[in-house]
């Protein structure tokens, strides 16, 4: 299952705050639709009885767009060449495999998501050469995972 969210690039009215408009109405927005969304996903899966063993993933494509603080990091969203435009936050929930509250300053890309996925469901690759590393670690034992 895959929900990209659009909400950066256009908004939906329903999340606009009432009376507002502008740069920090819009965030706002962002925040409150993405966050109105993953909890549906969520709801579903419970719906579902499927919560006692979903991988679920919370990743985005590009570091923060205006109006939000990217800490010590130059750039932001659509400034790829800073790494405040390119990292983000990456979430992992696995009931019963990943342990919660735990946090990892590693890094990951998303070509690591294959080969890891085949390590996690005990698949085999093909012989291609592909780009991406197994990084299981980060989410199973981040405490240690280097």
């Amino acid at each position: 299952l895959s929900n990209g969210s659009a909400s950066c690039h256009k908004r939906s009215p329903q999340f606009l705050p009432a009376g507002s408009s502008g740069g920090q109405a819009h965030l706002t927005a962002q925040i409150e639709e993405l966050d109105w969304a993953v909890g549906q996903v969520l709801k579903t899966v419970k719906e579902l009885q499927i919560a006692e063993n979903p991988l679920v993933l919370f990743m985005s494509d590009n570091g923060g767009s205006g109006g939000t603080d990217m800490g010590p990091l130059r750039g932001g969203k659509g400034q790829s060449a800073y790494e405040g435009g390119r990292r983000t936050a990456f979430l992992a929930w696995w009931p019963g495999f990943i342990p919660a509250g735990k946090t990892s300053h590693e890094i990951g890309i998303t070509i690591d998501l294959l080969p890891t996925f085949a390590k996690l469901c005990a698949g085999k690759l093909s012989d291609n050469k592909i780009d991406g590393s197994e990084i299981s670690g980060l989410f199973l034992d981040p405490d240690n995972a280097r």
